[in-house]
């Protein structure tokens, strides 16, 4: 009886451990300045996708740098991005492609945006921050 409870126990932890919940993950993440990306704004759209704001800072008032409409959580660390977009000033369509990994109150935010109308112009982007 005792393992089967201990089964039932640790059965429970790990599906605790891997739910999807959008929830975890809204807030504002901010990082260090230098780096490109110093602010990223996560909003929930529904329980498994994400819409992400990338920001930047100029003279301490933040711009968007993009936006990622449908960021898709894989478990609840990790959610990957893979659709199309747009970049801050320019008008171009560019697909973008990253990832996303949460441990705690830290996120880091990593990838990259490829121009449709010119493969050789790619964008990375990479943040490193808490809330």
């Amino acid at each position: 009886m005792k393992k089967l409870l201990f089964l039932l126990l640790v059965f429970a932890f790990v599906f605790q451990g891997c739910k999807k919940d959008a929830d975890e993950w809204v807030g504002t993440y901010n990082g260090q300045s230098g780096q490109s990306i110093q602010r990223v704004l996560i909003n929930k759209v529904d329980k498994s996708t994400l819409k992400i704001e990338l920001q930047t800072a100029i003279n301490n008032i933040y711009y968007t740098y993009a936006v990622i409409q449908s960021a898709k959580i894989v478990d609840a660390n990790s959610a990957n991005v893979d659709e199309d977009g747009l970049l801050a000033g320019d008008p171009a369509p560019y697909h973008f492609k990253g990832t996303l990994t949460k441990s705690g109150k830290n996120l880091t935010v990593a990838g990259n945006a490829t121009n449709k109308n010119n493969s050789a112009d790619i964008k990375n982007y990479y943040f490193n921050g808490s809330k």
